[in-house]
C-alpha cells in the first residue's frame, strides 16, 4: 500500500514538475516573440519617420528654389507642404515612442512571466522591471499628449491655405477683369471701325 502510495506521489511530481517546465518554455518563447514584435514595430514607424524627413528636406529645397524664381505660388504650395509633413512627421515621432513604450511594457511583463514560470524570482529584478513598466507607462502619456500639440500647426496650415485661396480669388478676380477690358476695348475697336466703315461712305 506505502509503495503504490508513493509512486502516486511520485507521479504527481513528475506530472507537476512537466507541466512547470512546459510553462516555462513557453514563457520564455513568449517573451522571445514579444522582443521580436517590439524591434519590428519600431523600426517600421522610424523608418516612415526618416521618409517623411526626407520629404521635407524635399519641400524645402523647392521653396528656396522658387523663392530664387520669385514665383511666390510654388513657395506657398511648398510652405503648406512643409507644414502637412510637420503634422505627418509629429504623428509618426508619437508613433515610435509608442512602440518603444508598448513595447518595453510588454517585454517587462513577459520577464515577469518567465521569472514566475521558471520559479526564478529575484526580488531586485522583479522591483526594476515593475519600475520600468511604470516609466514606460509615463512614456506613453507624454506621446500622447504630445500627438494632441499638432493642433498650433493645423492652425498655421489652415491659414497658408486661407491665404493661398485668398490670393488665387484674387488672381482670378483681376483675370477677370482684365478679360473684361479686353472685350470692352475690342468692342470700341469694332465700333471706331464700323464708324470709320460708315463715315467713309
Amino acid at each position: 500500500m506505502k509503495k503504490i502510495q508513493t509512486a502516486l506521489i511520485l507521479h504527481l511530481f513528475c506530472c507537476k514538475a512537466f507541466q512547470s517546465g512546459d510553462e516555462a518554455i513557453a514563457a520564455t518563447a513568449a517573451l522571445k516573440a514579444i522582443e521580436a514584435n517590439r524591434i519590428s514595430r519600431v523600426a517600421d514607424a522610424q523608418a516612415i519617420l526618416s521618409g517623411l524627413t526626407a520629404q521635407k528636406e524635399l519641400a524645402k529645397q523647392v521653396e528656396s528654389i522658387a523663392a530664387l524664381m520669385g514665383n511666390e505660388t510654388e513657395v506657398r504650395k511648398a510652405k503648406i507642404k512643409q507644414v502637412e509633413l510637420e503634422i505627418q512627421i509629429t504623428n509618426a515621432k508619437v508613433a515610435v515612442a509608442k512602440a518603444e513604450a508598448e513595447g518595453s511594457i510588454a517585454v517587462a511583463q513577459a520577464k515577469l512571466a518567465e521569472m514566475e514560470a521558471t520559479k526564478q524570482i529575484d526580488p531586485v529584478k522583479k522591483a526594476e522591471l515593475e519600475a520600468s513598466i511604470k516609466i514606460a507607462q509615463a512614456r506613453l502619456v507624454e506621446a500622447e499628449a504630445v500627438g494632441k500639440n499638432t493642433a498650433v500647426l493645423r492652425e498655421q496650415l489652415n491659414i497658408l491655405t486661407s491665404s493661398t485661396a485668398a490670393n488665387n480669388s484674387m488672381a482670378a478676380s483681376t483675370s477677370a477683369v482684365g478679360t473684361a477690358a479686353n472685350r470692352t476695348a475690342d468692342a470700341v475697336a469694332l465700333l471706331n471701325t464700323k464708324y470709320q466703315q460708315s463715315s467713309s461712305y
